[in-house]
Parts: structure tokens; sequence; C-alpha cells
């Protein structure tokens, strides 16, 4: 299940053989979904900050630098309702380590076919104050000449982060260990690129 979110902050420069460019997002979705004892949730994060700066070379990427995506502690919010956006908001260590962060420190491999590309991103993804390297597979299509779709989904541990699953019922309800974070951006390249850059 994926629910829409709201993007406060994106800005990405662009720069073509041909001319200059930005994208803008013009539509988001994310989801971190998990299981437990009685049923499987879905949390989404109401507000989200990307900033980057990509490098092309036309339709091919050729590098990515100073890539950093935040979210609010605050703003993950549950499908089941308000006791689990408070239980999840402790475990995570909220009041202390309010943001968790996703900074990019390297690309290991790009890959392009036809209007698709992957790209496999190295970083460092800070939760509950505890900060661990991560490695993320990117898809990104350009479905039209000038609208580009990201797309990405990362498993990992509450634990590796130094974070008990969350319990509830006085612990007769137990969340898993086992988180998987999706993705899903929408860009737009603006008119002066498109007649320039595509």
């Amino acid at each position: 299940m994926k629910i829409q979110i709201l993007l406060l902050v994106l800005f990405i420069s662009i720069t073509y053989t041909r001319g200059q460019g930005e994208l803008t997002v013009v539509d988001h979705q994310m989801t971190i979904s998990g299981t437990s004892t009685m049923h499987d949730w879905v949390m989404s994060a109401e507000k989200m900050a990307i900033e980057g700066q990509f490098n092309w070379v036309d339709a091919d990427m050729a590098k990515i630098n100073d890539l950093i995506v935040s979210i609010e502690a605050t703003d993950l919010k549950s499908d089941k309702g308000k006791i689990m956006d408070k239980n999840t908001f402790k475990a995570i260590k909220g009041d202390a380590c309010p943001e968790i962060t996703f900074e990019l420190t390297g690309v290991s491999e790009v890959q392009k076919s036809q209007k698709n590309f992957t790209i496999v991103c190295e970083g460092n993804l800070t939760l509950a104050g505890t900060q661990k390297p991560i490695t993320i597979e990117t898809i990104g299509t350009w479905v039209t000449p000038d609208q580009l779709i990201i797309r990405g989904t990362e498993k990992l541990n509450m634990t590796t982060f130094g974070i008990e699953p969350p319990k509830f019922l006085m612990g007769a309800m137990k969340t898993g260990d086992e988180v998987e974070i999706t993705f899903e951006v929408t860009m737009s390249l603006a008119e002066s690129a498109i007649s320039g850059g595509k």
C-alpha cells in the first residue's frame, strides 16, 4: 500500500550538454511497512525534504552530488492510528533525535537501457541517533521527454539502529524487526531545458 505524502523542499540542478534546467517534484509517495504478531502495518511520512544536484549528459546520468533526504520523526503517521504513532515516536527516540536523514556518499553503479536507468546509491542513514551505511538501488524512468519517475525499495532491521521493535497492549502485540521502505518521486523538467537539452 502506498500513501501520497507532501514534499516540502526539492531542488535538483541538472546540467545538459546543450543547456541547463531544473527538475521539480509534481508527485510523491513513500511508505514504511512492516509486520506484527496481529497484523501488517504501514506508515507514511507526511512531510519530507530532499536536496541534491544531478549532473547529466543528455538522458544519461553522469554524477549525483550532495543528495540529502530528511524526515521529521513527528511526521511519520500509521494506518493503525495514534497509539502506534506514539509508540513508534518513542521507539525511534523522537524527542532526542527528531530527524531521520539519508546522506549520499557515493554511486557504485549506473546502468542505462532505453528510457530506464538504474543507480546503486551508497550513503549514511541516521535513525534514532544511530548512523549506519546502507546501499539503495533506484530505478529511473523517463515517462515523457519532460517527466522523470524515480523508484526504490530498501529493507532494514530496526535493531541495527538500536531500536527495540514497538510493543502494544501490554506486550501482547509486537512488531517485527524488519521494515521495508518504498518510495516513488515524479519530477518534471523546466520548459527551457526541454527545448535545449532533450
